[in-house]
């Protein structure tokens, strides 16, 4: 999940951060919606990257 995570924080897409950890967006998303734990990780990460894009906008 951590790898996951982080991909998706560090500008990946969904597909990009399933291939890398080696999981299918099937699986990705069976989890996203049974699993409270796991979306709350995506969520935040997907939250994070949104602020890591804003700050070097900001920063530039």
């Amino acid at each position: 999940m951590l790898r996951l995570a982080d991909a998706i924080q560090h500008n990946s897409t969904i597909t990009e951060a399933c291939r890398w950890t080696g999981i299918s967006r099937t699986t990705f998303f069976y989890y996203m919606r049974n699993n409270e734990v796991f979306r709350e990780k995506m969520d935040a990460a997907k939250e994070n990257q949104n602020k890591v894009v804003f700050s070097f906008f900001t920063i530039t």
